[in-house]
């Protein structure tokens, strides 16, 4: 991280403990990792622990539906057919295929199968309008839709080839190939392409590379993963924290527990899914978080390290949470979906300093460079505020076929050659302790309930209906500190 001292020219403070630890030890093992894959990585563990749960879909109480699971090697198994399904039908390396699929093994199984084919997924969020859907496709040129039956009719504006997992599985595969059949000097680059609101009214995609998937995960050290670890999967599928739940999970040697419920999950629903299933590690939303310490707390008692993030936390129910849950570690996170979902974590005291005016969102995780600059991109001196930029083998390729805005956001790092940082938008400043303090956007940009809006695109939707001359969107909060946004118009002439 890169701040200016107060007594000297430019401080340049610890950019990674895992950098450092490379610098003193020479090569580790871990630099080899990030130049590997996502499939490639599970293909080991799945060859290390075939028995060993890997995925689980628990069952709902007062349904006759048993609960249902895959190993390791089942699911290596599935999506190895699925893999040379999508080889059959011509997905090449770096193309798109989209995943269309409420949460469930199946979806598991399609998102592992499409990165052994080498393509990158588009995750779609069945709940999504159509026409942001039929957006989404045509902008990545998707090649094929994996879905489920229930879900065909719901959504059929587009040309890619289909594949139903509960229909097609296996059709026409005479010979399924192993693990070892895969080359993968032939892996595309990508691996996922999630969507983020735009200013322009225009969502963006942001390409995520293998690399990034694995620097969030691999010799993480913000968090424990582990062959204990039991991972509640409760993000949409197209929330960039479903990467930290699904391969925090599974590359790891963990149990992926699936939230059984498709929505916004209800507190009480929450309580019954974790403690039934044991579940030590998890990442909510801050409104989230918010709204289970407040109706069912106990239902976090045996969480063993609990993320929040999505929005600014709140003071109250972090003090609450510190008081109610001494065994549970929280940990409050921060990232972009530009920088592969988290980026800086502080690791929340139980001793929290009641002086400070917010809960710090800490220093950047293994692989992450954090730099704190003015508008000519100097560092500012410690304490005070600037923009952050972010670097390190954490940042997206760039967005998808936005050059000009790629160029804009992803700018060449001037204190490190042929290297490039994200600059963010964010506020920050630092505190003493080397822990960083988020302090707002320099631009309209807001988060409610995790997910980035801009409220410009709203503002765009509301311009093109025929009665609306002009439009604004605002945040307001109430006095619990639930923010909801509120549109205003104006009205075209004669209306």
């Amino acid at each position: 991280m890169i701040c200016e001292d107060k007594n000297a020219s430019v401080k340049r403070i610890a950019a990674t403990a895992v950098k450092q630890k490379h610098a003193a030890d020479g090569a580790s093992q871990s630099v080899s990792v990030l130049d590997s894959t996502v499939h490639h990585q599970f293909e080991m563990m799945a060859r290390q622990i075939p028995e060993e749960p890997a995925v689980i879909l628990p069952e709902l109480p007062n349904e006759e539906r048993p609960a249902a699971s895959l190993t390791y090697g089942e699911l290596n198994r599935r999506a190895e057919i699925l893999c040379w399904q999508l080889v059959e039908i011509g997905v090449k390396p770096d193309q798109v295929v989209a995943i269309f699929m409420d949460r469930s093994l199946e979806m598991i199984v399609a998102l592992l199968g499409v990165l052994k084919a080498g393509a990158a997924y588009l995750p779609l969020d069945p709940a999504y309008p159509v026409e942001k859907l039929s957006f989404m496709m045509k902008d990545t040129d998707a090649k094929c839709l994996i879905t489920q039956s229930h879900l065909l009719e719901s959504f059929s504006d587009h040309n890619a080839h289909v594949l139903c997992l509960d229909r097609d599985w296996g059709a026409n595969i005479t010979k399924i190939f192993s693990s070892a059949h895969h080359d993968l000097r032939h892996t595309g680059e990508k691996a996922i392409i999630y969507y983020t609101s735009g200013s322009t009214g225009t969502p963006k995609g942001v390409i995520i590379p293998h690399r990034g998937v694995l620097r969030l995960v691999i010799d993480a050290g913000y968090a424990t993963f582990d062959r204990d670890c039991r991972m509640l999967q409760i993000a949409s599928i197209s929330f960039d924290a479903a990467t930290f739940e699904i391969w925090g999970a599974l590359l790891n040697g963990g149990r992926l527990i699936l939230f059984p419920y498709n929505g916004i999950p209800d507190p009480l629903d929450l309580d019954y899914v974790i403690n039934k299933n044991m579940v030590t590690t998890m990442l909510l939303t801050t409104s989230l978080f918010n709204a289970v310490i407040d109706i069912v707390p106990e239902a976090l008692q045996n969480v063993r390290e609990l993320l929040t993030g999505g929005e600014a936390a709140s003071m109250e129910h972090v003090k609450k949470a510190i008081k109610l849950l001494p065994q549970t570690q929280l940990i409050n996170a921060y990232g972009p979906t530009e920088n592969s979902t988290i980026t800086t974590c502080y690791r929340i005291p139980k001793d929290l300093n009641c002086e400070l005016n917010s809960i710090p969102i800490g220093s950047p995780i293994n692989y992450t460079d954090l730099y704190i600059l003015n508008e000519y991109m100097q560092p500012v001196p410690a304490g005070e505020i600037g923009e952050l930029y972010i670097g390190g083998d954490g940042l997206a390729i760039g967005y998808l076929n936005r050059p000009e805005l790629t160029e804009e956001r992803f700018v060449s790092n001037p204190f490190e050659k042929e290297t490039r940082l994200y600059k963010t938008g964010d506020l920050v400043r630092c505190l003493p302790g080397n822990q960083i303090e988020y302090m707002g956007r320099i631009d309209d940009q807001i988060k409610i309930s995790g997910f980035r809006i801009e409220p410009g695109e709203i503002e765009s939707v509301l311009r093109k209906h025929e009665t609306v001359r002009d439009a604004a969107v605002i945040v307001y909060t109430d006095k619990a500190g639930s923010k909801y946004l509120v549109g205003y118009v104006t009205a075209a002439p004669g209306q």
